[in-house]
């Protein structure tokens, strides 16, 4: 992401909307080589790691925007056990709360 961002102010002066879009749900609990649970780093970290790199090239009245799902509506907020692990890992779970997780960042 970092890269991407970079090569992105050689191109740019200014952000005015930035739209999170992307998502997934991965039904084995599996890792990023940076040990982070591919659910949450898609869905949760991704969008606060990306919208942070990216405030430098946005001013006060851009927009940034978080395309959710209703599955947050069916899990509550869970900050305690990000990656599953105290419980038996269930995808559709997951993704359902780091639905809620981005609902709440924004």
């Amino acid at each position: 992401m970092k890269k991407a961002v970079n090569d992105l102010k050689e191109h740019i002066k200014a952000v005015d909307v930035l739209v999170h879009n992307g998502g997934c749900m991965i039904h084995e609990q599996q890792f990023t080589k940076e040990g982070i649970e591919k659910n949450f780093a898609t869905n949760t970290f991704g969008v606060y790691f990306l919208t942070t790199l990216m405030m430098p090239m946005m001013n006060p009245t851009s927009r940034t925007i978080v395309v959710s799902s209703g599955g947050c509506l069916t899990e509550k907020l869970v900050i305690d056990d990000l990656y599953m692990n105290e419980e038996k890992f269930n995808g559709t779970v997951q993704y359902s709360r780091n639905k809620r997780q981005q609902v709440c960042m924004v």
